[in-house]
């Protein structure tokens, strides 16, 4: 009877292997991944753009400078 025992055992170990082998030969489950992140786009093309500047400003040198006539009359540009 003990003898029968130890066949049932090996029996059984031997099944529960070949199960495991089939198992472990099975397609494989894939794994866990994060769903692709949704973004937007869009399409960037060159095109000419006009550019104005326009500072309202009062500039002033860093030496003041008077301009005096030297002859009568009447100063009519300033060119300097």
């Amino acid at each position: 009877m003990h003898n029968l025992k130890n066949k049932q055992a090996v029996r059984s170990l031997v099944a529960m292997m070949a199960f495991a082998v089939v198992a472990a030969c099975s397609k494989q489950q894939p794994e866990f991944q994060m769903p692709p992140v949704e973004v937007g786009s869009v399409e960037v093309r060159p095109q000419p753009l006009q550019l104005a500047l326009e500072h309202a400003a009062q500039l002033r040198g860093v030496r003041e400078v008077e301009v005096r006539a030297r002859v009568s009359g009447i100063l009519l540009k300033r060119l300097y």
